[in-house]
C-alpha cells in the first residue's frame, strides 16, 4: 500500500528517513509556533510578572509606570 496516496511504495529505511523528516519538522514547527513568541515578548512578560509580584506582597502597587516617566522624577 502506497502513502498518503501516492503511488511510491517506501522501503523500510525509505519509511525510516520519512518518519524523522516528519519529527524534524514537527520540533521545529513546536520551537516557531510556541517558543520564538515567547522570546520576543519576554520584556512584557517580564514587566507583567514584576507588576502581578508587587501587587501580590503590596496591593495597588503593581500599576504600570511609563519608564521615560520613571527615570525623569525625582
Amino acid at each position: 500500500m502506497s502513502l498518503f496516496g501516492s503511488s511510491i511504495v517506501y522501503s523500510v529505511n525509505g519509511f525510516g528517513a520519512w518518519v524523522i523528516v516528519g519529527f524534524v519538522w514537527a520540533f521545529l514547527a513546536a520551537i516557531i509556533v510556541v517558543l520564538y513568541p515567547l522570546w520576543e515578548s519576554r520584556r512584557g512578560l517580564v514587566m507583567v510578572a514584576r507588576g502581578i509580584i508587587k501587587d501580590i506582597y503590596t496591593p495597588g502597587s503593581g500599576k504600570y509606570v511609563d519608564p521615560s516617566e520613571a527615570q525623569t522624577s525625582p
